[in-house]
């Protein structure tokens, strides 16, 4: 299932240089999705190296402040019309 989502121009131009290097490397073509998760990867392994005790509570800080950031921003959101 594909979801549509709003970047800015500089975070685009970011993930197309990233899938480039990603390309480079494997030979094989990359999507922005695949440079996103590539991202989300490296985030993890960098994460992995924590505690338990301070991964946890770092998580939950983390997921608060998206909540909080999307549910400011998510109320300001407009859907795009669509030309039907």
């Amino acid at each position: 299932m594909t979801k549509l989502i709003r970047v800015q121009d500089e975070t685009y131009k970011s993930l197309q240089k990233l899938a480039g290097r990603i390309q480079a490397k494997s030979g094989k073509k990359c999507s922005l999705d695949k440079a996103i998760q590539n991202l989300l990867a490296e985030k993890g392994q960098k994460q992995g190296a924590r505690t338990p005790k301070t991964a946890k509570a770092g998580e939950a800080e983390e997921f608060a402040d998206s909540m909080k950031w999307f549910s400011l921003h998510h109320k300001s959101f407009q859907a795009e019309k669509t030309g039907k």
